[in-house]
């Protein structure tokens, strides 16, 4: 990815070549010598912010940043999701999003404990983390959106007993289903959270097993979020 600091470099490379060009009218020897010089002095920016370390100051605050947000935005849906399946009685639910709140609680921990400040973060884990438990927490809504039409269906329908059981029968399998669904990704942030903390080095992480089986739960989470 091109930093913001070699683009604006090479705009003001550019803009200085045509200023010379147009100035001095020189010779073609002289035209491309200066912009050989301006190409060189285009490149040492990009080196010379990453050996004086603002680069890596630059990637913190955005790991930062990016977490931070991540964050306080997970658990703002996590709360207000835990407060529709109170209401609706589901404890199953509440339990799971207790325990939710816990592992996003602790993720955040890890990752300000570990990363912040480090020169290499293991990106891939991060984000494949995050696409699980926004799944994790999408479930959970799904089940609240169960959850009312279930209350509708005990409350609305009168007659045809056999096919009010029938579609709150389905509608609680559904339930059971989302339920199942989540304690697998739960395992599995559960697990890689363990490598993390016991990480020696981000290249030996990212080929575990662990981090593999959260990738392939977040790559069915980002397909399923695009149906």
């Amino acid at each position: 990815m091109i930093k913001h600091y070699t683009l604006i470099a090479a705009i003001l490379a550019l803009i200085l070549i045509g200023l010379f060009i147009w100035w001095f009218q020189g010779g073609l020897v002289l035209n491309t010598a200066y912009l050989a010089a301006a190409v060189l002095a285009t490149l040492s920016v990009p080196l010379l912010y990453r050996l004086l370390g603002y680069s890596a100051a630059d990637d913190d605050e955005w790991l930062k940043n990016r977490e931070n947000q991540q964050h306080t935005d997970l658990m703002q849906r996590l709360q207000t999701v835990t407060k529709e399946l109170e209401g609706l009685g589901l404890k199953e639910g509440v339990r799971q999003a207790n325990s939710l709140t816990d592992m996003i609680d602790d993720y955040h921990a890890v990752v300000k404990s570990r990363f912040f400040g480090k020169q290499a973060s293991p990106l891939t884990y991060l984000s494949a983390a995050r696409t699980v438990q926004s799944q994790a927490i999408q479930n959970l809504a799904d089940m609240a959106t169960i959850g009312h039409s279930m209350s509708s269906i005990q409350t609305n329908l009168q007659a045809g007993g056999d096919q009010k059981d029938s579609r709150y029968l389905e509608q609680s399998e559904r339930i059971r289903a989302l339920l199942d669904e989540n304690k697998q990704l739960f395992s599995a942030l559960t697990e890689t959270a363990v490598e993390v903390a016991n990480m020696q080095s981000i290249s030996e992480f990212e080929r575990t097993d662990t981090l593999a089986r959260l990738l392939a739960l977040a790559e069915i989470a980002n397909g399923s979020g695009k149906k």
